[in-house]
C-alpha cells in the first residue's frame, strides 16, 4: 500500500514537471524575441572643425589678439631701450647712474612679467574658444543623430598612411585608429558640417 502510494507521488511530480517545462516551451515559441538593432554612424570631427565658418573668425581673433599684443610689447621695449640708452650716457659711479638703473631693471622686469601674463591670457583665450567650439561639434552630432534616430556616433579619423614615412609615427596612428572601416552610408560628417555653418553667427552680424 505504501510502496503503491509513492508511486503515484513520483508519477504526479513528473506531470506537474511536465506540464510547467511544455508552457515554457510554448511560450518561447509564441513570444520570440526581437534582436535589438543599434543604428551606427562616423563622423570626421577633424574635417568638421576645418571646414566651420566659425573657425576662420577664430584664427582672425586670434591674430588680432597676438598683433595687437606685440605692438604693446614692441612700445614697452622701446622704452626700456631709451632707458638703457640714457643710462650709457651717465657715469657708473654718480648717484644719477644709480637711480636710473634700478629704473631701468624695475621696467626690464615689468616687461617680461607683463608678456608673461598676457602669454598666459591669451593661452586661455584660446582654450576657451576651441572647448566651446568642440561643445558645438558635440551639439550637432547629438542633433543630426537623434534626427536620423542613430545610437551610436563613431570618430572617423582623416590621417592616411601613405605619406608617412616614420615606422613609430604609423604605429602611434594605429594606436589612436578609433575606426578601422565604415560604409560611406554611415559617414554623417557633411550633415554635421551642414548643420554647424547655417547655425552659426558670428558676433555683431
Amino acid at each position: 500500500m505504501r510502496k503503491t502510494r509513492m508511486v503515484v507521488l513520483v508519477a504526479a511530480a513528473g506531470l506537474l514537471a511536465g506540464a510547467v517545462l511544455l508552457k515554457d516551451v510554448r511560450g518561447q515559441t509564441t513570444e520570440p524575441k526581437v534582436p535589438t538593432v543599434t543604428r551606427i554612424a562616423v563622423c570626421d570631427v577633424v574635417k568638421v572643425v576645418q571646414n566651420y565658418r566659425k573657425i576662420a573668425d577664430l584664427n582672425a581673433d586670434l591674430e588680432k589678439r597676438r598683433a595687437k599684443l606685440n605692438a604693446e610689447g614692441e612700445q614697452r621695449g622701446k622704452m626700456i631701450d631709451q632707458l638703457q640708452a640714457e643710462l650709457d650716457q651717465i657715469a657708473e659711479n654718480s648717484k644719477e647712474y644709480e637711480k636710473r638703473l634700478d629704473e631701468f631693471l624695475t621696467k626690464r622686469a615689468e616687461l617680461r612679467a607683463w608678456k608673461e601674463a598676457q602669454d598666459a591670457l591669451l593661452l586661455k583665450w584660446h582654450f576657451l574658444a576651441t572647448r566651446q567650439m568642440f561643445e558645438e561639434v558635440l551639439s550637432a552630432v547629438d542633433q543630426v543623430a537623434k534626427d536620423q534616430g542613430i545610437q551610436l556616433v563613431l570618430f572617423k579619423e582623416t590621417e592616411k598612411f601613405q605619406s608617412i614615412n616614420s615606422p613609430e609615427l604609423v604605429q602611434e596612428m594605429i594606436g589612436r585608429r578609433k575606426v578601422l572601416y565604415s560604409d560611406p552610408s554611415l559617414d554623417i560628417t557633411e550633415a554635421i558640417m551642414s548643420r554647424m555653418n547655417i547655425n552659426y553667427h558670428p558676433a555683431g552680424s
